[in-house]
């Protein structure tokens, strides 16, 4: 049935309209939670230029990036009290997912206090760890006082108005913009700050897109949420409109010449694509099909790879850094060499010691590889945890893939997935707040229901009682 309430409504009138009927039979405490978790994805692709501009300006830069994960562990323990209220806590706290979630967290934990790494290190790497994993069961607590419905409407129009600013700053970078304008924002070159343009092969005549992110991989894997959410919104209306932002996204990903999100996003449309068809024989057609291009594709690029520079400097990033060593090489080295700790220690080696958290001690170690990252903090047991977490979290949004939010959401999560074997891409907190706060609002329980009006005058009466 189609809505057509808001058939006269001027599009741009839409989002506080919602906002307005949202908000309006909300408690205190119910509206601090929602804002909070809107400001966070609303400014999660803003992170890096607020904060760099901010430290700049006041100092105090460790606590200036650390908003979000304060804001998250203030409303995490306002939710816990507001469920203990509603007498929703121990159907929460019981759920497997949190409780795979607190033992992941209750891990890191134990291995700082015994194995004693680096401080502010291990701080990092904590809460780089743990904090989009905290976030998901954030958007379960929204639904018990917001329909999804509702939410998820509103969160759209935060996400994509987000998105299409982003867009149209990395269309600037990519015409107008000086290539160290973001200098001015307090970016610089250093192993703890961000860098205000990152060169293909080191070559400053081809600078890689970045935006508002915190460099172009992270730039590109957050192109790959966006594009998804357009391609679920391409079945509905304003295909043309849709259509022509799509193709602007996929130049924004070509040009911040990311490998990882390519293939990440690649993956994730033909995810998206196999789900979309219902019809058996088809999807086994078009499986054939795209196997025989995909093979024909890889067999004429390993024969044109040797004589091209084009091909080399795009897909293999061939030029040698300042170490003599290529990107695809450094990458292997990396991997190489983690998997050989891990087998030396398979208990890990504590928080802050690999990953970018390892940043703040005096040795980074980068496995390339965020599950290699997971098993060298945290150990084999630490990585089952991990990948018994996003299991169970991608068998909910499984269940519910014939519907479009589902559907594209379990799609980025393949995305993702494949850059993660190839980068820290959970590590970077725009991506992974996004991606899991989205998720929370279509993995919550059975328990958790968007409650009507008749449902909240029953609970407020027991909650006075």
């Amino acid at each position: 049935m189609t809505d057509t309430s808001a058939v006269h409504i001027p599009y741009i009138k839409r989002p506080f309209l919602l906002l307005k009927d949202i908000f309006t039979p909300l408690s205190f405490v119910e509206r601090f939670l929602l804002v909070s978790w809107l400001l966070v994805i609303a400014l999660m692709p803003f992170d890096a230029l607020l904060t760099s501009w901010a430290g700049s300006v006041f100092g105090h830069t460790l606590v200036v990036k650390s908003w979000k994960e304060i804001l998250i562990a203030l409303d995490t323990l306002v939710g816990s009290l507001y469920l203990y209220r509603r007498k929703l806590f121990k159907s929460f706290y019981t759920d497997k997912i949190v409780l795979l979630i607190v033992a992941y967290t209750l891990l890191n934990l134990l291995l700082w206090a015994a194995l004693h790494p680096a401080p502010k290190a291990a701080i990092a790497s904590l809460l780089m760890n743990v904090r989009y994993l905290v976030f998901l069961p954030f958007g379960w607590l929204l639904l018990t006082f917001v329909e999804r419905k509702k939410l998820a409407r509103l969160t759209l129009y935060v996400v994509l108005g987000c998105a299409v600013i982003v867009g149209l700053f990395a269309l600037l970078e990519m015409t107008v913009l000086p290539k160290n304008f973001l200098t001015h924002f307090g970016y610089g070159f250093g192993q703890t700050v961000v860098s205000p343009y990152t060169t293909l092969n080191n070559n400053q005549a081809v600078i890689r897109l970045q935006s508002t992110l915190r460099g172009p991989n992270p730039f590109g894997a957050y192109l790959v949420i966006v594009t998804l959410l357009l391609a679920m919104l391409w079945r509905k209306r304003r295909k043309f409109f849709l259509s022509v932002l799509f193709a602007v996204s996929l130049v924004l990903l070509y040009k911040s010449y990311s490998r990882s999100a390519a293939l990440g996003m690649a993956a994730a449309v033909a995810v998206y694509l196999w789900l979309s068809i219902s019809n058996q024989r088809v999807r086994q057609w078009i499986f054939g099909i795209g196997a025989v291009i995909i093979a024909a594709g890889v067999v004429a690029v390993l024969i044109l790879l040797p004589h091209s520079n084009f091909l080399q400097a795009n897909i293999l990033h061939a030029r040698k850094n300042q170490t003599n060593i290529n990107s695809t090489t450094a990458h292997f080295n990396a991997v190489t060499t983690t998997v050989k700790a891990i087998s030396h220690k398979p208990l890990g080696y504590g928080p802050g010691s690999y990953g970018p958290g390892s940043f703040y001690s005096k040795v980074p170690q980068i496995p390339e590889n965020y599950y290699l990252d997971i098993a060298a903090e945290t150990g084999v047991l630490g990585l089952l945890l991990f990948l018994a977490i996003n299991v169970l979290v991608a068998r909910r949004l499984w269940f519910q893939h014939r519907q479009l939010w589902p559907r594209a959401l379990l799609a980025v999560f393949v995305g993702m997935f494949v850059i993660n074997l190839v980068l820290e891409g959970w590590s970077d907190d725009p991506t992974a707040l996004l991606w899991w706060g989205l998720a929370g609002l279509w993995t919550a329980p059975v328990f958790v229901a968007s409650p009507n009006k008749k449902t909240r005058r029953s609970l407020n009466t027991s909650n006075r009682r």
